[in-house]
């Protein structure tokens, strides 16, 4: 929300985004679908049904990921059976999302004062509630990712307030009453309608006090979005040779320094590089 506040044209927000998601995306596709395949197929001549599988994975998720799930023959034999990279389904949502936004603010819905955007996002929250709450007469939020968009909304609106006070008013005790009405969204059966305020004043609050804020900073980059992508293959990957024998602990510890390092390695090489060519906003 910030970011399309700051940009002059919906068509520069929408750039900026490609650049933020397609090249990273590209060069994940291009790792998974071919590299990985190599290392745990053995590929030669002889693998023409694999490698067409590689070569079509790579080909059907480049403008829509998620239109193939996985490579023929690769990891077979393990819980998720045969998918290689299952986060990538949010991706999908995410991009409408930001197509949503951009069409709010061509609309001039989220310039100058804040209040159209705010009634906006009601509209959308309740008909969200409707939805929810009323699934054979949906209006608007039919499709199974319709939390997502509860969310995205949910976090552009918190953005619209300044931080320095939204900070002042999200105390600890704020956000334990939050997250005890969460939990009891699950006793009384509806999570769905409690989960998107409440998880986004969570993860709000959680990032702003955990003993690791800023670390992205710290270190030199944005892993975040590498690290989303990467993930889920190389826990596919650890799964697939055996590393879970070793218990849950020694998996997730493995799992994120392999993936942090290929975030890494992705935003200095990647993801940072295609961010040069981005729109700048008229006004910082």
């Amino acid at each position: 929300m910030q970011s399309e506040r700051r940009m002059t044209s919906a068509r520069g927000f929408l750039f900026n985004r490609f650049l933020r998601i397609y090249p990273g995306l590209w060069a994940c596709l291009l790792f998974t679908g071919l590299l990985m395949p190599v290392i745990f197929l053995h590929f030669d001549r002889s693998n023409a049904e694999n490698w067409s599988s590689a070569f079509s994975y790579v080909q059907n998720n480049w403008w829509q990921p998620r239109s193939q799930v996985g490579i023929a023959g690769l990891f077979q034999g393990i819980p998720r059976e045969g998918d290689l990279n299952g986060s990538l389904w949010t991706l999908p949502y995410e991009i409408g999302c930001y197509v949503c936004l951009a069409l709010a603010g061509w609309f001039g819905a989220t310039a100058g004062r804040a209040l159209p955007a705010w009634l906006l996002g009601a509209a959308l929250l309740g008909l969200y509630c409707n939805d929810v709450l009323l699934p054979a007469h949906a209006v608007f939020f039919k499709s199974e990712g319709r939390g997502l968009c509860a969310w995205f909304v949910c976090g552009s609106l918190m953005a619209l307030l300044p931080e320095s006070k939204l900070r002042s008013r999200l105390s600890g005790s704020v956000v334990a009453a939050v997250a005890a009405a969460w939990l009891a969204s699950f006793r009384l059966g509806v999570p769905s309608l409690i989960g998107p305020v409440s998880l986004t004043l969570i993860v709000l609050w959680l990032s702003w006090n955990l003993p690791l804020k800023g670390f992205e900073t710290k270190a030199g980059g944005d892993f975040s979005y590498g690290l989303y992508i990467y993930a889920y293959p190389v826990q596919q990957a650890l799964a697939f040779i055996g590393v879970v024998k070793f218990g849950v602990v020694v998996y997730f510890l493995l799992s994120l320094v392999i993936a942090l390092a290929l975030a890494i390695l992705s935003w200095h090489t990647i993801e940072k590089p295609a961010l040069r060519f981005k729109f700048r906003p008229a006004s910082i």
